[in-house]
């Protein structure tokens, strides 16, 4: 007559392996280096002044709470963004830089990564009123 199967019983190195990597996984997290941003990538600004893509205004604030007037993108953005994109020498990488006044509605900075986004610019870095890249608190 057959015995039924017994499972295996794990080995005493494996379970102390993966026991080792369990504890040491949440030390090693944050020593890895933070990518270096593209010089090359463009710089948006949103401001008072309205949408400033690398110094040159591309929105201004009244177009920026026009609704319905626009299919949900700015057009002088998008169009320069792709130009820029066209014209990059080095390997395209979609990032792009955004920095933005506290006192910017979120509803602008959404519509200014949408049309980023409809450019090819998918990775979107912010940066904070210095100018260095954001990071999120407790980073």
């Amino acid at each position: 007559m057959l015995q039924p199967l017994k499972p295996p019983t794990p080995s005493t190195p494996l379970v102390a392996l993966l026991l080792s990597l369990l504890i040491a996984a949440p030390a090693c997290k944050n020593r890895m280096p933070a990518p270096r941003p593209s010089p090359s990538a463009p710089r948006i600004v949103i401001d008072e002044r309205g949408v400033l893509l690398d110094g040159t205004l591309v929105a201004k604030p009244g177009e920026l709470k026009k609704k319905g007037s626009f299919d949900w993108k700015l057009p002088e953005l998008h169009r320069r963004l792709k130009k820029l994109r066209a014209a990059a020498k080095e390997p395209f990488t979609g990032e792009v830089f955004v920095q933005a006044k506290p006192e910017v509605e979120f509803s602008v900075i959404k519509l200014v990564m949408y049309t980023c986004g409809l450019a090819g610019y998918g990775n979107v870095q912010f940066l904070n009123e210095n100018g260095k890249k954001a990071s999120a608190p407790g980073r």
